[in-house]
């Protein structure tokens, strides 16, 4: 009985969000189909109300005026506007360095159920020590009522979550300090085994689950920016843009809605590659434009701006011409790529045991080059391991002019290139 045996090298991926690039006038709150918009704060002229200091004294929601969050505490001296702060774009700056309890304060509409809530902000966490935890947002209380609290703040370097009973962290994001970041929190009712998630430009912070359930109900629907409900735990940063929406949203509208933050961030104008009509950033968020080179730009615009070739025109950058193999007992065989241009491959075979035992090294594992230059879409493999012994086979494809083709998938798992080491390996085909 013939056995294949197949690994990889594996590493743990990050999740990774595209950068699209806008004007502030430019840039669009897409609309979504999972959630319901509860309240937009964005900095800008129309909505932040300063007094003759340039001191913030009230911020009204974008999409609801009824929504008015005005300044508390001892004087608004700490909070400032900036028209032009966040690279050209404005921001709102909280600067309470001395525990004054400077936030601003606003309500929700009566009646509003926020059992789950899917929450994003556009700024930054200024570089200060933040032993005590430093409150972005807070929504909803925790006067006796228990779990009903969604925040996101910063302590002792790491992002925290506090939901009115208990506080749950996650990674050290100092390294984002002072540096404009697309922030998210998931907050989940009920007692769901996963309670809350948080990101940063789309990367999982990491915190701790727990079955405890949010719950901001019933009314009130209290909202504090840059503080906490309490006394101290005050933010220092800035806040461009804070969104709120009830429900949690998929993963198309989350990607529609990242990208519109990270094009506000840039205050450069968006880019539009393939001319689709919307950004290159919403195209591939939504898979109507195709990556497979995972370099965050439209394929087709890879292949006119000549930075992928595509030599057999069929609109895929030949990086990503994947050629998909099949065996049985005695032959390899797989699909031809091209049905127009005469096409010819490579196949290399190596030991699982040897990949398996260098941490997926082909070059060390690679031992034989089958086929050169081969026209025809079958090879026999002439060989039947014995017990305990697997072999993989790989092939790629030669198109008349140029480099040959790829070994590699297109999967964002696998780890290094498969075909920079198999060609390091004696074993390679020419």
């Amino acid at each position: 009985m013939f056995r294949f045996g197949w690994y990889c090298r594996r590493s743990a991926v990050l999740a990774t969000l595209a950068i699209a690039t806008a004007g502030s006038a430019q840039a669009q709150l897409p609309s979504v189909s999972s959630g319901t918009l509860v309240l937009q704060l964005k900095a800008d002229a129309a909505t932040v109300i300063t007094n003759g200091s340039g001191h913030v004294t009230s911020w009204t929601a974008s999409n609801d005026p009824s929504i008015v969050l005005t300044s508390t505490g001892n004087t608004p001296a700490n909070i400032t506007y900036l028209a032009t702060g966040m690279n050209g774009v404005p921001t709102v700056k909280f600067i309470d360095a001395a525990g004054q309890n400077q936030w601003l304060r606003g309500n929700f509409p009566v009646g509003l159920n926020l059992t789950n809530a899917t929450i994003f902000w556009l700024g930054y966490h200024a570089n200060v020590v933040d032993s005590s935890g430093y409150y972005v947002y807070t929504i909803g209380t925790d006067a006796g009522t228990g779990a009903s609290m969604f925040s996101h703040q910063k302590d002792n370097g790491d992002i925290e979550i506090y939901n009115g009973d208990t506080t749950f962290a996650g990674a050290d994001i100092d390294a984002r300090d002072e540096v404009y970041t697309v922030w998210r929190t998931e907050h989940h009712g009920g007692t769901p085994v996963v309670s809350h998630r948080a990101y940063a430009d789309g990367v999982d912070l990491g915190v701790a689950s727990n079955s405890v359930g949010y719950n901001v109900n019933p009314d009130p629907h209290p909202i504090y920016v840059g503080g906490y409900q309490g006394g101290g735990f005050n933010f220092q940063g800035v806040v461009s843009e804070l969104l709120v929406y009830q429900g949690l949203l998929s993963a198309e509208d989350i990607s529609a809605i990242e990208c519109y933050l990270q094009a506000r961030r840039t205050g450069l104008p968006a880019p539009d590659c393939n001319s689709s009509g919307t950004s290159d950033c919403v195209d591939l968020g939504n898979d109507t434009a195709a990556d497979c080179n995972l370099n965050r730009i439209p394929d087709s615009c890879d292949i006119s701006a000549g930075t992928s070739q595509d030599t057999n025109t069929n609109g895929l950058p030949d990086t990503c011409e994947v050629v998909q193999l099949r065996l049985d007992d005695t032959n390899l065989t797989w699909a031809d790529i091209d049905a127009v241009v005469l096409i010819d491959y490579d196949v290399v075979r190596g030991d699982v045991g040897t990949l398996q035992s260098s941490n997926g090294n082909f070059t060390s594992s690679t031992n034989s080059c089958l086929a050169n230059d081969h026209f025809g879409l079958t090879w026999p493999h002439g060989i039947d391991p014995v017990p305990s012994l697997s072999y993989w086979y790989l092939v790629r494809a030669n198109l008349p002019t140029g480099p040959p083709l790829t070994y590699d998938t297109r999967s964002p798992r696998q780890s290094g290139s498969r075909d920079a080491e198999i060609n390091a390996s004696p074993n390679s085909c020419p």
